[in-house]
């Protein structure tokens, strides 16, 4: 083969690398001339294409074995490719090819680390940005629930947008500071009890609270709190004089009233006007019932008892510890005992004051209970309750202290006139009356009159009742 036909079949030719192996095609194995006459090689052919990578373990020679003799020119390649393009203008000996393939080997190893050291950078690089935020989101939303918690707490501490109401709050004996924060919890007072124990403890206040009856209000901070229940309790205070006045049975509140002005307590009107118009958040206020028929909303409410007071006091506080004491007495056993009788509050202590007003026993209670509630039961034949009592109510009462008493209101609570129970309570009934009302005594009776001599005599019919009336010789009170 002469210079001009090696200088027209010049190519230039890649040689694969394979860092597994180093061998490569032996120049026995290279096509012949004739072969090479026979086929043109493209350089192009031999590129690496995606998939050939460094694992190509082929090297192609376009010249023969005479003109292999070693000349070959390397030509390094860019950093992302894994090749070194050849020429044969240049000779280099075995030995210097090696070398070069071993420092080429050297060089790629350097960049694959290079590469996965700048992977592994950019990896932990990102879990530390996503550590960083998650972290800060974190500190950021405990900093606001901390924030709005001492908020919160803060309120409860002044008794900020708290009811005004004073109700009766009682220190037990032996209660410590644990004892009377969580009870002030579960009555409303305040809403966080371990807070409430810190202020006690900073105060010096845990071994000075004292056993009795005390008047707070919710809207009262901490430090007013424990002021209070640290003072002397109600009706103690050695500076301030006291009274006691009892209220008898069947008491109206009208009469009520009066009696607590009388003995200097407060006076009659503010009294009447706080004991109706202001709720003081128990239970049974929320079943009483407000009517244009009612002369008084709280009539009957008022339990008959012996109390204490202070001279010239707040009337708030007066009807505190009145209606407190209603509330102790009228137990949850009493509330189910409605559901079994499907009233209402309101409606049993309408009934109750009725059987106040009527009977002077609890024999005479229980029996007269029986017959409202079997006329109750029974409205189709006798649709109205026709107790003295109510018409005794509305000339003794409303028509004396209204000071407008209509027709509908006065007929309304007369039971002669109108069936069914009255539209409120004709008087404030003992527990005995109340009681009689809950549990009637069993019988079939309609009817019952009292003679002279104040005797019950009870009748199933009216022939009977007309028979009991005859035999007593005296005019029936029905």
């Amino acid at each position: 083969m002469n210079n001009n036909e090696n200088e027209a079949k010049k190519e230039k030719f890649v040689i694969n690398f394979d860092y597994d192996n180093d061998s490569k095609t032996s120049p026995e194995e290279s096509p012949t001339t004739s072969e090479a006459d026979e086929k043109t090689v493209d350089s192009d052919e031999f590129l690496p294409g995606p998939d050939d990578a460094l694992s190509t373990k082929s090297e192609e020679y376009i010249d023969s074995e005479d003109d292999y003799d070693k000349s070959v020119y390397f030509e390094e390649l860019d950093d992302d490719d894994d090749e070194l393009v050849l020429d044969d203008d240049d000779d280099i000996s075995e030995e210097e090819l090696k070398r070069i393939k071993k420092e080429e080997r050297k060089k790629k190893k350097l960049k694959k680390a290079k590469r996965r050291k700048a992977r592994k950078k950019a990896r932990k690089l990102s879990v530390n940005l996503g550590v960083s935020l998650i972290l800060t989101t974190l500190i950021l939303g405990v900093s606001i629930v901390l924030a709005i918690g001492t908020i919160v707490v803060g309120m409860d501490f002044a008794g900020m947008n708290k009811s005004s109401k004073e109700n009766k709050f009682i220190v037990y004996e032996g209660d410590n500071a644990k004892d009377i924060s969580q009870r002030l919890a579960d009555e409303g007072y305040i809403s966080f009890p371990w807070a409430f124990r810190i202020v006690s403890r900073l105060s010096g206040a845990d071994a000075l609270y004292q056993a009795g009856e005390h008047y707070i209000s919710a809207d009262m901070a901490y430090e007013g709190l424990i002021e209070t229940l640290t003072d002397f309790p109600y009706g103690d205070n050695p500076e301030l004089e006291t009274v006691s006045v009892t209220f008898r049975e069947g008491i109206t509140l009208i009469e009520a009233a009066e009696l607590l002005e009388y003995n200097g307590v407060c006076d009659a009107d503010d009294f009447i006007y706080a004991f109706n118009s202001t709720n003081y958040g128990y239970k049974f206020e929320e079943s009483i019932t407000s009517s244009s028929l009612k002369f008084y909303k709280k009539e009957g409410f008022f339990f008959p008892d012996t109390y204490t007071f202070y001279l010239d006091e707040s009337p708030e506080i007066v009807c505190t510890k009145i209606l407190s004491r209603f509330d102790e007495l009228f137990v949850p056993e009493y509330y189910d005992r409605l559901e079994e009788l499907d009233m209402t509050i309101d409606e049993l202590i309408t009934l109750a004051s009725v059987i106040q007003g009527e009977a002077n026993s609890i024999d005479s209670m229980q029996k007269c209970s029986s017959v409202f509630h079997n006329r109750l039961n029974n409205p189709s034949v006798f649709p109205k309750l026709q107790s003295d009592a109510t018409s005794n109510y509305v000339d003794n009462v409303i028509l004396v202290n209204a000071q407008y008493a209509s027709d509908t209101m006065c007929n309304a609570y007369d039971t002669y006139e109108s069936a069914g129970l009255p539209p409120g309570a004709i008087c404030n009934p003992g527990i005995d009356a109340i009681e009689a009302a809950l549990y009637p005594a069993d019988t079939d009776y309609y009817y019952f009159y009292t003679d002279d001599m104040g005797v019950f005599h009870y009748a199933n019919t009216y022939d009977e009742h007309l028979g009991n009336i005859n035999s007593s010789g005296t005019a029936a009170v029905e």
